[in-house]
């Protein structure tokens, strides 16, 4: 089996460098969190993408795909019924209605609006978004790709909506963000 190597942001925190104890040497601390990855990495023969994801192909990092928690398949198509907050905008919902029928062209997934007999739906609304502990967004993490991260035409996958122009993604270091979330998460 190849070695698989998958350096997160909580494993470095906990994790102890060669030659350290942990009753307080903390080795050779002039070295960066680049230089670690790298180091580890060192032996490892798999081709590594974005310098630190060894693929694997054995197994799926979303468990969800993997034991089957999909939108069931009836036939040809998957349906997957939806509804949409009222707090839209005509505009904004016709928006959201195009985007989801955009996907009626080319793959087997359709969207519908949801009946009352449909008790499994999406539901667009307005929010905060995916869990950062109470911190805003950081494009200075480390644990944030580049803007042209899993490209396969060289152009951007994210961009920056307040400034289009901004690089991110090169982080060696944890950020304020990382550390209030790790110390909010574990409540340290």
């Amino acid at each position: 089996m190849t070695p698989v190597v998958f350096f997160v942001v909580l494993l470095l925190l906990t994790a102890v460098p060669p030659g350290a104890t942990d009753e307080g040497d903390d080795g050779d601390s002039s070295q960066d969190v680049s230089e670690v990855i790298a180091r580890a990495n060192a032996n490892i023969t798999t081709k590594l993408i974005y310098d630190d994801i060894a693929p694997n192909t054995k197994w799926n990092a979303v468990p969800c795909t993997a034991i089957g928690c999909k939108w069931r398949k009836r036939g040809r198509y998957v349906t997957v019924p939806y509804t949409i907050s009222s707090e839209y905008s005509t505009d904004e919902r016709n928006f959201i209605i195009k985007t989801l029928e955009s996907f009626h062209q080319s793959t087997c997934v359709r969207f519908q609006m949801r009946t009352s007999r449909q008790f499994t739906y999406l539901h667009f609304f307005s929010g905060t978004g995916t869990n950062n502990l109470g911190t805003p967004y950081d494009f200075q993490s480390v644990m944030h790709y580049s803007k042209y991260a899993f490209s396969k035409n060289g152009q951007p996958t994210i961009v920056a909506k307040s400034d289009p122009k901004l690089n991110f993604g090169h982080a060696t270091t944890l950020s304020a963000n990382d550390i209030a979330r790790v110390n909010r998460l574990y409540k340290c």
